[in-house]
């Protein structure tokens, strides 16, 4: 099957953009992808491009569905510095005097530093979050750590014994 690269609408002044986005299809480093790009209220991106399966039968479409992995990480550290610059969250505290029931299964003393930066030891949920008609989303209480707290946080996740 034969198409364009990509197809979608480039404001004046983003064609760069859209070469960007290509090369990424030429280079091989995308089977599918959309993307969008507004400054302020204005769309000046809305671009698809590539295939929605690996023989490439099936174009990618504005449609598609697809996984998407750690895509709030870079807006909540943004949401927190924020908070601790208005001195509203101290990253030496106990991220259980801000959301008390992290603090249950032995959780108590981990620092909102330590939850940002991995070292919480809490890799999983104990079960799939679910929403029932008309409440709000409530995760379960945070597991137990998977393993010890570090003695040296300095040192990083690589300290894990």
């Amino acid at each position: 099957m034969v198409m364009s690269i990509s197809t979608g609408f480039v404001a004046r002044g983003f064609e760069p953009v859209r070469e960007a986005f290509e090369k990424n299809f030429e280079d091989d480093l995308e089977l599918g992808a959309g993307f969008a790009a507004y400054v302020g209220s204005r769309k000046v991106v809305d671009l698809v491009g590539g295939f929605m399966d690996r023989a490439k039968t099936r174009p990618w479409t504005e449609d598609t569905l697809c996984p998407v992995y750690s895509t709030t990480k870079p807006t909540a550290a943004l949401v927190v510095a924020l908070l601790a610059d208005r001195g509203h969250v101290d990253y030496d505290a106990p991220l259980a005097d801000y959301w008390p029931e992290f603090g249950a299964n032995g959780k108590g003393d981990f620092t909102v530093a330590e939850v940002l930066s991995h070292r919480a030891a809490c890799r999983v949920l104990p079960m799939l979050l679910t929403r029932t008609s008309g409440s709000i989303l409530q995760p379960p209480p945070p597991p137990s750590p998977r393993w010890p707290r570090c003695g040296n946080p300095e040192r990083g996740p690589a300290t894990i014994r």
